[in-house]
């Protein structure tokens, strides 16, 4: 996919990853691997993966978050298609996959069935909601990850309705988490551990990464909401510490004239709903 891709310099150099991932999540996971230097092959149905055809927007995620990557396609419906991926995780030290729970087991691809040819494999699997319960066969979409674990209803202005981030916020941080258990992993099992199997849910990201939000709720009882900002237009937080001063006096107003002249020069917010 680049020029640079498995050219094994850096600090995973000689690692091999075997990338059975579409979207952000598990190719964004794969991405900071392949910039550490492994060579992450990564596998795509044969017309590619699904984000090859969804204009500028699924372009720019396909470029961004499979950069230093080698690319198979490959028809995973057939005996001979399941053949060669098996081949590919045999001589690989992980393996990341994102499809429905079960799927690879259905197709001979499972952690137990691979870990008969290669006892060292570190399996690593991305669900929206989980391997089990009764959403485990959900899509995993960010935005259905923002709405249920409250991400949005802390989002937008304090009167407006519930808004999701401008981006993709829990398959990118699913995607960081997931790099950073590869890496534990893999240090472990050059300290002589054993091969790992690594669970990851866009659900569970999304409640993690609001743990402060959490930790009052649990505390307190505090129900947390947007937080209304005094000038959200230059950044500026809500408390009145000494930078406004600064600012004010950088910018020659006094307090109320300051407040004015962000007011009026405040742009139409877009919303992300």
């Amino acid at each position: 996919m680049t020029r640079d891709a498995g050219t094994g310099s850096g600090p995973l150099a000689g690692v091999r990853v075997v990338d059975v991932t579409q979207y952000i999540a598990g190719p964004g996971a794969t991405s900071v691997l392949a910039d550490l230097g492994a060579d992450v092959v990564k596998v795509e149905p044969l017309r590619g993966e699904a984000t090859r055809h969804l204009g500028s927007f699924g372009q720019g995620m396909f470029h961004a978050y499979n950069r230093r990557k080698r690319s198979l396609a490959v028809d995973l419906s057939t005996a001979r298609g399941r053949a060669v991926v098996a081949e590919l995780i045999a001589d690989a030290d992980v393996v990341v996959q994102n499809l429905r729970p079960s799927a690879m087991a259905a197709m001979g691809l499972d952690a137990a069935g691979l870990r008969e040819r290669n006892p060292r494999l570190i399996y690593v699997s991305i669900s929206g909601f989980g391997a089990e319960g009764p959403d485990a066969r959900r899509a995993g979409l960010d935005i259905a990850a923002q709405a249920e674990s409250g991400i949005m209803s802390i989002t937008g202005e304090a009167a407006g309705e519930p808004q999701r981030v401008g981006f993709a916020v829990v398959d990118v941080a699913t995607a960081q988490a997931a790099a950073q258990a590869i890496l534990a992993a893999l240090y472990d099992r050059e300290r002589g551990g054993t091969a790992a199997d690594i669970e990851l849910s866009l659900i569970e990201t999304a409640v993690n990464i609001q743990a402060a939000q959490c930790d009052r709720v649990l505390r307190d009882g505090a129900r947390p909401g947007p937080q209304r900002q005094r000038a959200t237009w230059c950044g500026s937080g809500r408390r009145p510490d000494p930078h406004q001063g600064r600012l004010r006096g950088a910018l020659g107003l006094h307090a109320a004239t300051l407040g004015t002249a962000l007011r009026a020069h405040r742009p139409t917010r877009p919303g992300h709903r």
